[in-house]
């Protein structure tokens, strides 16, 4: 217990004296040394590759493929049901009569025929109307993937360009720190500062250091998620064009109105009325029709009679029975109307959101533009007098890391205003 704590006290009482020296060693350390064993190749940029080449391929891995094939696979039974003439399918009966058994005085008689199931009175042109409806529906649903899919390549090469962005910047700023580590040991070399200040520069360094590897990381990260959703190993020289296009309010209505997600659950609500009417007429009986071929011999000694015979049959529906049936497609229908409404809402949210935060980003960038143009002037002189011994370190550093604060705060809310106006038009269906 007595050698715990004396190592206890050690270590306490040494830490702070060894953290210099920890970060000197980092600051020395080449970046290419630290995580070697975990290659990553960079997508080469390909200026013939085009974002509809891109998002071509995605669609082509679209995970969303068998949605499509089972909407149209429907649609496509429904049509071909809605061009029958008769409803259904045929029944082949036959009915064998004799009188062996009892009486056995030759009654025999043999009966065949096909009984077709006829459409009820309107079912056919419902039949068909439905089938239209789900025809639509597959169009609205294929749309609605190719947006829905649009969207996520869009976001994964934004995603990439504010990597590359930050990754760029970051490295920029190694840089300053390296040149400030430069000028530091010239100082200290020259017996202008102490090593305890110029170990403080070689600590800003290492910090630079680390966070150029977590963009380095963050760069891998949207490289890898670009290659899972696209399948492409090059990226395309074309950026995402982010353009404010200044719309009137009437105008952004009518693009909110029009956007794929509502037609899709229009599409949905139309459906399900169609169903119902569809129901309704269904609920009852089908009328059928029966062709048949009879023959008969009444005795013995009596010739065998043939003949043939057609005949219909028509039901009588219940109207309690109807309401009973068609109660589950009026739930539907309900269900589709709440949905829709309920969508309606939320883009109508979605869309003020975002108009608010694009107008508190342009306020911001408004601000910022005129300190980053005044401190990257204050930048070049802290750093210039620094290597001329006109200014101590603790001035130099507070002007770097100010300097760099502002200038990533700005390069984020360019980035947000890229990102707003992208979303933004995307929503809009531009």
């Amino acid at each position: 217990m007595k050698n715990t704590s004396i190592s206890t006290c050690l270590v306490t009482y040494l830490a702070p004296l060894l953290r210099p020296a920890i970060l000197f060693l980092l600051s020395v350390t080449p970046l290419s040394s630290v995580g070697s064993g975990m290659q990553h190749q960079s997508l080469p940029l390909d200026p013939a590759l085009s974002i509809s080449d891109v998002f071509n391929s995605a669609r082509q891995r679209a995970i969303e493929q068998p949605i499509l094939t089972a909407q149209q696979q429907r649609a496509d039974n429904f049509t071909d049901l809605g061009k029958r003439w008769t409803n259904g399918s045929p029944s082949v009966d036959a009915i064998y009569w004799q009188d062996k058994m009892l009486d056995d005085i030759g009654l025999e008689e043999w009966e065949a025929g096909v009984t077709f199931d006829l459409w009820r009175w309107k079912e056919r042109s419902a039949s068909q109307s439905l089938a239209s409806h789900y025809q639509a529906l597959t169009q609205d649903w294929r749309d609605f993937i190719d947006w829905n899919l649009r969207g996520q390549v869009n976001q994964t090469l934004l995603a990439l360009s504010h990597a590359e962005a930050l990754l760029s910047f970051q490295k920029m700023a190694v840089d300053d720190a390296e040149r400030l580590v430069s000028a530091s040991k010239q100082l200290y070399q020259a017996g202008s500062i102490s090593q305890l200040q110029l170990m403080q520069a070689q600590s800003v360094l290492a910090g630079q250091q680390s966070l150029l590897l977590e963009h380095e990381a963050a760069m891998v990260d949207a490289e890898r998620e670009y290659q899972i959703l696209t399948g492409l190993d090059r990226r395309p020289h074309q950026s995402i064009s982010a353009i404010d296009l200044n719309l009137s309010d009437q105008e952004i209505e009518n693009h909110v109105h029009n956007n794929v997600t509502l037609k899709l659950y229009r599409a949905e609500l139309e459906v399900a009325e169609a169903k119902f009417n569809k129901a309704k007429l269904a609920a009852a009986p089908s009328p059928q029709m029966r062709l048949g071929v009879r023959k008969q011999q009444s005795t013995y000694q009596d010739d065998t009679i043939t003949s043939v015979g057609l005949s219909f049959s028509l039901p009588i529906a219940s109207s309690r029975y109807i309401r009973t049936v068609t109660s589950e497609v009026e739930i539907e229908i309900a269900n589709a109307k709440v949905a829709l409404h309920q969508q309606e809402r939320e883009m109508q949210r979605l869309m003020h959101e975002l108009e608010h935060s694009l107008y508190v980003n342009q306020q911001a960038l408004a601000i910022m533009a005129s300190q980053v143009a005044a401190l990257e002037q204050q930048k070049l002189m802290a750093l210039t007098a620094f290597d001329a011994g006109e200014t101590n370190l603790a001035e130099t550093l507070y002007t770097l890391q100010h300097v760099h604060t502002t200038e990533r705060d700005a390069l984020l809310l360019q980035e947000k205003r890229r990102m707003l106006l992208v979303q933004f038009n995307h929503l809009l269906g531009l």
